[in-house]
């Protein structure tokens, strides 16, 4: 789940939950690093296998990398483009989005081949990515605005994906079911018109939180359990999550906006809000409870996010980046001290790692 949180959170953002608590790095232990020689580095998202995703810049150029226990492995990728986002499956399989030249294409990284993807009705339509899945279907939207379309592409094959009467559709998420995810609008995008919706075998579903100007899905998991933001007539930011037509609403307590990002198959979820002093704090709500995420070293500003989680893996492992005391960005995987997933790596301590347990 990549990149769509940044299109969306001016639209699509966050509510309130009763009997929530709200606890402070609680059991992490966090791994930060660095592509050698990179200016910024930025992780996305790691993998079963332990393999970390990301890109970074080096001063003059975005370029893609895997980390693993081996090391850092810089992509292969033709030298006129920049790498933007990126995203690895359980089985390796990289993909992501690319700038050249000004247009923006998806592609897809396979055994070392790089592998551009575009409408091949319509080339130059920019194309933004947003997942990829188990199976190597990778999903997304294109278009220009205010018309955009959902895709998805696998095996060479590029489907289009258009809710009914829609004049816009965005795919965030697409699950292992098949089931999609995403926003679409009835209207221009400058309204901010937008309604969530779910696409499955039975047909599409839509939603709109009540009193919400815009309402958008961002995340669904392998149960169909999905996330989303909505924004109320003041332009507050809600979170909510949905499942199969029940609702619960998330608002971090004191928050003035809370913003979701993404969720796992055990039901955790990720985001960040806005304090009551005006800082942006990341966290992680499992079990009805509010983690505040901070890793250590990391600026706490009123117009920075710190600490960014992009995702949360099914071990409950998270992955992003943080922004040092003199800007600078540099990569970091949080593992929990105490997963209740077999077969998890757990947080613990070495010469490189930050225990924050408080």
């Amino acid at each position: 789940m990549i990149n769509k949180i940044l299109i969306f959170v001016a639209l699509f953002n966050i509510c309130s939950v009763s009997h929530a608590s709200l606890a402070k790095n609680r059991g992490y232990t966090f791994r930060t690093f660095d592509v050698p020689g990179a200016v910024e580095t930025y992780a996305t998202n790691t993998n079963s296998r332990g393999q970390v995703a990301g890109h970074f810049y080096d001063g003059s150029h975005y370029f893609g990398y895997l980390f693993s226990n081996n090391g850092f492995m810089q992509l292969d990728t033709p030298s006129s483009v920049d790498i933007e986002a990126i995203s690895v499956n359980n089985n390796g399989i990289l993909a992501g989005q690319y700038f050249e030249n000004g247009h923006l294409s998806a592609f897809i990284y396979k055994a070392g081949r790089f592998t551009p993807i575009n409408n091949p009705k319509n080339p130059n339509d920019h194309l933004w990515f947003t997942n990829i899945d188990g199976s190597g279907q990778v999903s997304g939207y294109y278009g220009s605005p205010p018309y955009f379309h959902g895709f998805t592409y696998l095996n060479g094959n590029f489907s289009t994906v258009d809710v009914p009467n829609a004049t816009s559709t965005m795919i965030n998420d697409v699950n292992t079911g098949g089931q999609v995810a995403g926003s679409y609008f009835d209207t221009y995008i400058p309204n901010l018109t937008g309604h969530a919706f779910v696409l499955n075998k039975d047909g599409v579903k839509t939603f709109d939180a009540p009193g919400a100007t815009s309402t958008g899905f961002i995340s669904i998991n392998a149960k169909g359990q999905i996330i989303g933001n909505y924004n109320d007539s003041s332009f507050a930011s809600h979170g909510f999550i949905y499942n199969d037509g029940n609702v619960i609403y998330v608002d971090v307590p004191n928050a003035t906006s809370t913003t979701l990002l993404d969720n796992n198959d055990n039901g955790q979820v990720i985001g960040f809000y806005i304090d009551n002093a005006g800082i942006y704090r990341s966290f992680v709500y499992s079990d009805s409870t509010f983690t505040t995420i901070n890793v250590p070293g990391s600026v706490s500003r009123s117009d920075i996010i710190g600490t960014y989680i992009n995702t949360i893996n099914a071990c409950g492992q998270l992955t992003g980046q943080f922004i040092d005391n003199s800007l600078h960005t540099h990569g970091f995987v949080a593992y929990p001290n105490h997963s209740k997933k077999k077969g998890c790596q757990k947080g613990k301590r070495n010469d490189n790692d930050d225990d924050v347990t408080d």
